[in-house]
């Protein structure tokens, strides 16, 4: 059995550290590298391999990441966890918070459910790097789609001739202004298309 050197594990928790600053999967990555270092590193750090030091490793760096989390953002999870309190007691469903803590709880058992049912597979057969690249590149092309959705619907409509009509009317007035007082006017902050 092979164990991790004090340079892998500074590697490893660094980009686990970095990881979680975007919506990129650490776990994905803590599988990738090693493959893509490939040597003593693709050994040391499989993932797959039976009582893997590894994967006790990557499990430590996730639960010291959720810790900070919950440090970092402590007035939330009081909030979250009061609402929910307060959803149980009151039987209502009203607030942010109540909804969030509800979203939490429902969102984790059926994780929790395919987590303990098929951990083996996970282990052995999707924590190698090929599946793991694939999954990667799909979750990639899902937030890549989720973004175009959301550019297109906050994205201002095109100009009708109507509004190109206006502004250049808008214009011809403060041009006049100009003439009129021999100062320049406020311009309004966009120009003409």
């Amino acid at each position: 059995m092979h164990q991790l050197s004090w340079l892998e594990a500074i590697v490893i928790g660094a980009m686990q550290g970095v990881a979680e600053l975007f919506p990129v999967s650490s776990l994905g990555h803590s599988v990738l590298l090693p493959a893509v270092v490939g040597g003593s590193w693709a050994q040391d750090l499989d993932v797959s391999a039976p009582e893997s030091p590894y994967l006790a490793f990557i499990v430590g760096l996730h639960v010291a990441t959720a810790f900070a989390l919950l440090v970092f953002f402590w007035r939330d999870w009081v909030r979250i966890i009061r609402g929910l309190a307060t959803s149980i007691v009151r039987r209502e469903i009203r607030t942010s918070e109540q909804r969030l803590g509800w979203l939490l709880v429902l969102g984790t058992i059926p994780v929790g459910i395919v987590g303990l049912l098929l951990e083996h597979t996970f282990r052995t057969i999707l924590s190698r790097p090929v599946p793991t690249a694939v999954f990667l590149v799909i979750n990639g092309l899902i937030l890549l789609g989720a973004e175009a959705l959301r550019h297109r619907a906050t994205s201002p409509a095109p100009p009708t001739d109507g509004d190109v009509a206006a502004r250049a009317d808008h214009y011809a007035v403060l041009r006049t202004v100009e003439d009129m007082y021999g100062r320049p006017s406020v311009r309004p902050p966009t120009p003409l298309p």
